[in-house]
């Protein structure tokens, strides 16, 4: 019998009424017991393949599929998607669409339960996923009322009680805090290497780093082919990552730049003392604290003028979770300010509070801007202030086309526009890159475009603070870049920003201040490298730093370097 769980042999797909195919020429096996990685940028085939291999496409979705595919020897041609559900698993890249029960643990149930397993075998696979995903505690709460990351969890769970021999997931940590990613990633490792299922992920380029330590193997895709298949190692130093605009974030690069085995660099206490070993011997840890003091390190002051003063903010669901509990924050002039926390913290609620689209369950909340109380201030007025852009742009994006949806507010409100508003309009299409999109219809639209459209409909009123939650989650690389420097452009014009986000590296880049905020309380706050040194309390709470970080952490703490040279200017403290 062959070791193949899946071949796939010139296969090409076509969506209803496209003529470019999604995948073109696939030629692919995956063996019984690999963990393989697709990678590659937006719009590259990944969640195409995913949806192919499981029989999504043709069965649920639509699509001309030519050649042959075939899943534990059955072609998904001949064989539905309830019959293939044994032998493949599937994660969704947006929880919500596989979300279909009233409990976290019926929703784990469903599955077994419609094997015609029996009801010990079901009660007793739904605690085993409970337990491995870390959901003990929210068995009875609704998955709706969970945060988006808390949602994931819930839908890998419903896969691992299937326990099938291949799980597909489509960028399955993306919604997950820190921790929660590395978590994640354990699992699928063990499920692998100790049960010998086999695992594929895809990923589009903000959590590559983390998705390489897991794979052995690692398939780089774009414009629907495969370009390259090879080990991790291989596929970083073959410079492909960058022709496809797929990138490593800075703080690995730092890294790569003064080691040669990528293996080194794994997030283990053990690697972390070999790395520590390794760039010694290199007499490589002066020239790394330079960098790290001239890229990371913020030493511009910021404005001391307030645009935003929050006080006593608390909140309650009408379920009974208590979501903030005593929030006080102050927001400034021209800065950038990331909120971090795990899962189900409170960063959404709060935000959702902060631009008053949720209200304080306490009379004696405070939320003033520029002498303004947001609390008293009718939606009109209040979102010429302060504006939210959702996680998921779908939820926002109320217009067919993306020229309806950049008036839209204009419309709501009554707003004339005139030539000034006009030609302010025409420049945020055009920093956007939003032309040649105008009258596409939304909906089919990839998901950066959406979230481009969903930020610029915002920017359109001129808020004075925007908060954008989680804006990177699916972007490749040169997306993310292009939002970002768009953001630093509105932060040069007066502008304050706050990102809510798991991208540790994206924080420490760009943020000028981030706020930690864990159980509804914020409990951490300053400038993002001093925050991120302090590690051990930030495990505790979820939040694992970038790796240059770690390694810092490492070195202060064995006396090889002192914490105070990132602040002196001086390289006096290095050994």
């Amino acid at each position: 019998m062959s070791d193949n769980l899946i071949e796939l042999s010139n296969v090409t797909v076509f969506y209803p009424n496209t003529e470019e195919p999604a995948l073109r020429n696939i030629d692919l096996t995956i063996r019984d017991g690999e963990f393989v990685a697709i990678i590659g940028p937006l719009n590259s085939g990944k969640s195409t393949l995913i949806r192919t291999i499981s029989g999504i496409i043709p069965h649920i979705i639509q699509g001309r599929v030519y050649g042959t595919v075939k899943v534990c020897g059955m072609d998904i041609r001949e064989h539905h998607v309830s019959e293939l559900i044994e032998c493949i698993g599937v994660v969704l890249d947006d929880p919500k669409k596989q979300i279909i029960n009233l409990t976290v643990e019926d929703d784990i149930a469903f599955g077994p339960l419609n094997l015609g397993l029996s009801l010990d075998e079901v009660i007793k696979r739904t605690r085993y996923a409970i337990n491995v995903m870390k959901l003990k505690g929210l068995e009875k709460r609704h998955p709706k009322e969970l945060s988006d990351g808390q949602q994931q969890r819930v839908v890998l769970a419903g896969v691992l009680a299937l326990r099938p021999r291949i799980i597909a997931l489509d960028e399955p940590i993306a919604l997950l805090d820190p921790v929660g990613k590395y978590e994640t990633l354990s699992i699928l490792k063990e499920l692998n290497r100790k049960y010998g299922i086999t695992v594929i992920v895809t990923e589009s380029g903000n959590d590559l780093d983390k998705i390489l330590e897991a794979a052995s193997r690692v398939i780089v895709m774009n414009s629907g082919r495969i370009i390259l298949d090879g080990t991790p190692e291989q596929i970083i130093r073959s410079g492909v990552l960058e022709r496809v605009g797929l990138d490593l974030p800075d703080s690995l690069k730092l890294l790569l730049k003064y080691v040669n085995d990528y293996k080194v660099l794994s997030s283990t206490t053990q690697n972390i003392n070999n790395l520590i070993k390794y760039l010694l011997k290199q007499n490589a840890i002066n020239k790394i604290v330079k960098e790290v003091s001239k890229c990371f390190v913020k030493k511009h002051p910021r404005s001391n003028k307030e645009v935003l003063i929050a006080n006593n903010i608390w909140y309650e669901y009408p379920n009974g979770v208590k979501a903030l509990k005593g929030i006080n924050l102050r927001l400034y002039e021209g800065e950038i300010v990331g909120i971090i926390g795990p899962n189900g913290s409170g960063k959404t609620t709060l935000a959702l509070v902060l631009t008053g689209i949720l209200k304080p369950t306490n009379k004696d909340a405070v939320i003033k801007m520029l002498d303004k109380n947001i609390l008293e201030l009718d939606d009109h007025v209040r979102i010429k202030l302060i504006n939210y852009v959702f996680q998921n742009p779908d939820n926002q994006l109320l217009s067919n086309k993306v020229s309806e949806e950049l008036v839209l507010a204009y419309k709501l409100l009554d707003m004339t526009i005139d030539p000034l508003s006009k030609e302010y309009l025409d420049q945020v299409v055009k920093k956007f890159g939003l032309e040649k999109y105008l009258d596409q219809n939304i909906g089919l639209l990839s998901r950066d475009i959406k979230l481009f459209t969903a930020i610029a409909s915002i920017i359109t009123l001129k808020p004075r603070v925007i908060i954008i939650d989680e804006p990177t989650n699916g972007l490749d690389p040169q997306s993310t870049s292009k939002l970002m420097n768009i953001v630093l452009d509105l932060k040069s014009n007066g502008h304050s920003i706050v990102i809510i986000s798991h991208n540790m590296d994206l924080i420490l880049k760009y943020c000028d201040r981030v706020i930690v905020v864990n159980d509804g309380k914020i409990v951490m706050e300053g400038d993002p490298f001093t925050v991120f040194l302090r590690r051990n309390e930030l495990l505790k709470i979820g939040i694992r730093p970038p790796k240059i970080i770690e390694l810092l952490y490492e070195l202060i703490e064995k006396r090889i370097i002192d914490r105070n040279v990132f602040y002196s200017g001086s390289l006096e403290g290095v050994m």
